[in-house]
Order: structure tokens, then sequence, then C-alpha cells
């Protein structure tokens, strides 16, 4: 089963196991996002992806370019931790990079989670990517993905973004994937305002590797 497949099982059984007030507030909201065309507005291909100083597991700050160091890589921004449709992704990303053909690419899950969050709900040490946390979504903000959550889902699940990220605000980035060469050039991104939805890590790869031939 694919990662599309994955959320759409997610997406159903959630459908069935919160009232319709609840999952037609979600929707709306979706909808209403979409409208105001952020995903348009975003940071996309054939731009510069931005640097920012961001943290590691432990806390120490780490320049991005500096990670990058001129090599192409993906980069991808989920919302959390408590995210059930981020964990399926990051999941996902975990199983084809374990595979050996997959030993190289080179990967960053960025998220505004604070790092001691992060390594507290899942066992990022293990992964074959690295997790750095965006405080206050400074980068985010840089590449036009920060949003506010309306306040019907600052009722559903704002307490899990509050105690994530260690701040009120109730913003979050989209969920949004990029593949950038080596000069910072985004090759491709995949940017969606339904949170539901995310690129299917067999082409983020396929165009990663594109780079690296």
């Amino acid at each position: 089963m694919n990662l599309s497949e994955q959320l759409i099982e997610k997406q159903n059984a959630a459908l069935k196991k919160y009232p319709k007030l609840v999952t037609d507030q979600m929707q709306k909201a979706t909808k209403n996002l979409k409208e105001t065309g952020i995903e348009k507005e975003a940071k996309a291909e054939g731009g510069t992806f931005d640097n920012e100083t961001l943290l590691d597991l432990s806390s120490s700050e780490v320049d991005l370019y500096k990670l990058l160091d001129g090599k192409p890589a993906i980069i991808s921004f989920y919302r959390g931790s408590w995210c059930p449709y981020c964990n399926l992704e990051l999941r996902a990303y975990e199983a084809i990079l374990s595979e050996e053909e997959n030993s190289d690419v080179r990967m960053f899950a960025i998220s505004p989670e604070k790092p001691e969050i992060t390594s507290v709900e899942q066992d990022v040490s293990k992964l074959n990517f690295s997790v750095l946390s965006d405080v206050d979504n400074k980068l985010a903000i840089k590449l036009g993905l920060l949003y506010h959550l309306p306040k019907t889902l600052q009722l559903l699940y704002g307490k899990s973004v509050v105690k994530s990220t260690g701040t009120k605000d109730a913003n979050l980035p989209l969920p949004a994937t990029y593949v950038i060469d080596g000069e910072k050039k985004i090759v491709k991104a995949w940017i969606d305002a339904d949170y539901t939805k995310r690129a299917e890590p067999s082409e983020v790869i396929k165009a990663y590797k594109a780079l690296i031939k």
C-alpha cells in the first residue's frame, strides 16, 4: 500500500470515528485555506530555498545551508508528531529510505515542534533522515507556508499544537515537500493546503535521484 492509499484509509477512518459536525468543520477549514491562495503564494519550483537557523535533536542551533553542504536534498515540512497524517508520511519515508538503493538519499524533515517534544514522542534518533525544529516557524514564514489555525480547529487540536511548539499562536506550516539542487534551487515542490494529502515518497526520491546521476 503506497502513502496515498494509507492517507485515504486514515481519512476514511477519521470520518467514521468523529461526529459529522466535527469532520464538516475540518473539511470547511481546509476549503477556506485553499481559497486564500496560499498554495500559489508559497515558494515553489524555480525559486531559491531560503536559509534559516534551526534546532537539531539536541537543541543545538544549526545553519541549514551548512547542513546542505552544497548538495541536493529532500526537505519536507510536517505539522508535528501529534498529526497522524504526518506520522504516516514519516514512516513511509523511513521505509523507503531503508532500502539499500536509497541509502545515499539526503532528507531533512522539519516541523515547528520543540526538539524535546519530537524526541519524546518519536524514536527519531534511528530514522534514516534528519529531523529539525523550525522554532517560531521562521523558515516556514520565509517560504510562505505559514497559516493560522481557525478557532474551530484550535478547539479540536489546538492544545496539541501549543504543547508541541511551546507557543500560543496556533500557527502551522502547510505540509510541503521540496527537492533542491546543490545551488539551493527548488527543482520540485509539492504543496497542498489539504493536510490529508502528501507527496508520494517514490516520486520525490525519483526527482532527487535525477539530480545526482
